[in-house]
């Protein structure tokens, strides 16, 4: 992994444990943290003034650095005055930051659904690759990561950089293709295979292994496929979309990230990248 890791928080429990996700990560890549708080200027500061609410971050994120330097990890802080999203991408577009870390929960109340639209929106816009650290999971060694494909030809330089990431931390990367039922058996196994010859030329072997996992739904397989294989990350290419697509067929990453029980990784791809099959 290269460049600064960059952690999103709200000073809240799911965002702690993203940034000790985070330092486990930059512990093995020797990459350096960089927290981020957006602070919002109106009403739901409560009581506070503007002026007593940046103080009152200062503090907070002085003590998750602090945190972070405890766990033998480079760390640095910014804070920003306005809307998270818009503070996360901004941050985000400029080149040194490699990877987005943040905590994420499933949408229950008013501030559930908050804290899941915000993990949402910088999953669908954010250039660089973004790991989504479900509610309450605490950092376990990253043995196994399951990459969902599509066949896309972003999955070269996404595989590329996991297969990085996975030699960083000792781990074996399962690729899998849910098939959509319309292509005989035997035909997928075919798809698979020359799949599997283009990332090996490509990518190399590094311990990837490549597998079909049938399913009512692509959602449904990765479910199952989780639950009887026990990764520890979830992977996948997704790319920006239109408005329309957006209304019409909301991204399987974003409602993925909301419901995982394991952090999801999503890479980003232009939306010409090319099918393979």
């Amino acid at each position: 992994m290269k460049g600064i890791i960059l952690v999103p928080v709200d000073f809240s429990l799911n965002s702690v444990l993203a940034l000790d996700y985070a330092a486990a990560l930059a512990r093995k890549s020797r990459s350096p943290i960089l927290l981020l708080h957006a602070v919002y200027a109106g009403p739901l500061n409560g009581l506070l003034t503007p002026a007593a609410a940046r103080e009152e971050s200062r503090r907070k994120l002085k003590e998750l650095e602090q945190r972070a330097r405890e766990a033998k990890v480079k760390c640095g802080s910014v804070l920003k005055t306005g809307l998270a999203v818009n503070a996360i991408l901004e941050r985000a577009r400029k080149k040194d930051i490699g990877l987005i870390i943040m905590g994420t929960k499933g949408a229950s109340g008013i501030k559930g659904a908050l804290l899941g639209s915000v993990t949402a929106a910088v999953i669908g816009r954010a250039s660089c690759p973004v790991i989504a650290v479900p509610e309450r999971y605490i950092f376990r060694d990253i043995r196994h990561i399951v990459y969902a494909s599509d066949y896309r030809s972003s999955d070269t330089e996404a595989l590329a950089a996991l297969s990085d990431m996975a030699g960083l931390m000792g781990a074996e990367i399962t690729v899998i293709h849910v098939p959509d039922g319309e292509t005989d058996e035997y035909i997928e196994k075919l798809h698979l295979e020359d799949f599997e010859k283009e990332i090996r030329e490509k990518v190399g072997s590094r311990q990837i292994s490549f597998r079909l996992r049938y399913g009512p739904n692509t959602g449904n397989a990765l479910e199952k496929t989780i639950r009887y294989r026990h990764p520890q990350l979830l992977a996948m290419s997704t790319r920006h979309r239109t408005f329309l697509e957006k209304l019409f067929r909301p991204s399987l990453a974003r409602s993925i990230s909301l419901r995982t029980p394991i952090p999801l990784m999503v890479f980003h791809h232009k939306k010409e990248s090319l099918v393979f099959i």
